[in-house]
């Protein structure tokens, strides 16, 4: 008795309970047992930041240091070479050794875009608004907590976070990762298009016997390293100029002005950065460094002035505009050729995004976005284009 007692006390229970659950009202949230939030928070992401990121460096290596070396070996094969001609084999090690060298060198130089991306970001949100960039420390604008070093490393940082502040848990404006990114990818694609090819797409530079990464660092060429940074953080400050206008402010003068007399002063000082003359022979009639230095100092200021003129004509006079800060330091930097071939590039652009395809322009394809990828086009084919004018 007692025990068939337990048995329908049980089942009873059991039905309330399950009664219980089908009157929840789920459209609210507000389940028996576990509220939809807490259930949603008890779900893993399948993969995570730091699986993806991990994965994909796997990747590249695996891809630069057995799949291509492979492939090499197995095309080879198929090449006709002199009878007489005895070459050298390299073994797997010493393959893998050069190889591993080589991704090592540009790893570093991509990741040191990536790092003054970092730094680039707390430039476009600071400076515009008045802000102090060398004197904030990093904090989380949510909580108002100091982050970690480790968690301050470009990229890395991001990921290994989830894209999370460690302090309070809010997410991560996806932002500063992109932007970390793209710097990186300009450091990288100048590496492969300009460093290693022994400043190749640069007008008027005698062009080297070998080239390649071991030619170029290992046996240092400085007047090519010097011409790749001096583009890359240049490159840079376009983006910086793209970020300020994507957050509808406008660049100070008392950041425009340095930065464009910085690189002006630079290209007078270096011969080697500034490979364009304005046309082409010394402006008077003087010999030696003398008349050198005055085409240089005429050459930045015929630049700055075409640069001028174009922002004056499409800015409409709005010279706090991103869009003419960058067009002058094009000027300054490239010369007035290379300038005016860039803007007719960037005019035909616009025109076609506005005009024919408004639909398919991402909103954040501003027009010193646009001059940015027009001029990171260019830049390749600044030898051919140069020698058309």
């Amino acid at each position: 008795m007692d025990a068939d007692c337990d048995r329908r006390t049980l089942q009873q229970g059991v039905c309330v309970c399950f009664m219980a659950v089908a009157a929840t009202d789920t459209t609210e949230g507000s389940q028996l047992f576990f509220p939809r939030r807490q259930l949603a928070m008890t779900i893993k992401p399948r993969f995570s930041y730091r699986m993806i990121g991990i994965a994909f460096l796997i990747l590249i290596a695996t891809v630069w240091l057995i799949v291509i070396p492979i492939a090499q070996a197995y095309l080879q094969r198929f090449e006709e070479r002199p009878s007489g001609i005895v070459e050298e084999q390299l073994s797997t090690g010493e393959i893998l050794q050069i190889r591993a060298a080589k991704l090592a060198v540009f790893t570093v130089f991509t990741y040191l875009g990536a790092c003054v991306g970092s730094f680039l970001n707390v430039v476009a949100a600071s400076a515009p608004r008045g802000r102090s960039v060398l004197t904030r420390s990093s904090s989380c604008p949510e909580c108002g907590k100091p982050i970690r070093r480790s968690d301050n490393l470009p990229i890395i940082g991001f990921i290994s976070l989830g894209g999370k502040c460690r302090a309070c848990g809010v997410p991560i404006a996806s932002r500063y990762l992109v932007v970390e990114c793209i710097a990186a990818g300009i450091f990288a694609y100048l590496f492969l298009i300009q460093l290693v090819s022994g400043a190749a797409n640069v007008p008027g530079f005698w062009l080297y016997a070998h080239t390649g990464i071991i030619w170029m660092i290992f046996y240092t060429k400085w007047k090519v390293v010097g011409i790749y940074f001096f583009h890359a953080i240049m490159f840079s400050w376009l983006l910086v100029f793209a970020l300020i206008e994507n957050d509808d402010l406008k660049v100070p003068r008392t950041m425009s002005f340095p930065i464009i007399l910085v690189f002006a002063s630079l290209a007078v000082l270096l011969p080697i950065l500034q490979p364009v003359p304005y046309d082409g022979m010394p402006p008077i009639n003087l010999t030696g460094e003398a008349a050198s230095w005055i085409s240089r100092l005429i050459t930045c200021g015929v630049g700055a002035v075409t640069g001028g003129i174009v922002a004056l004509i499409v800015t409409k006079r709005n010279f706090g505009a991103p869009l003419a800060a960058a067009l002058i330091l094009l000027g300054v930097t490239l010369g007035w050729q290379a300038t005016l071939t860039i803007a007719a590039a960037w005019l035909f652009f616009t025109l076609l995004l506005n005009r024919l395809l408004p639909k398919i322009r991402p909103t954040w394809l501003g027009p010193t976005a646009l001059l940015l990828a027009v001029s990171l086009c260019h830049h390749p084919a600044w030898r051919f284009l140069t020698d058309l004018w």
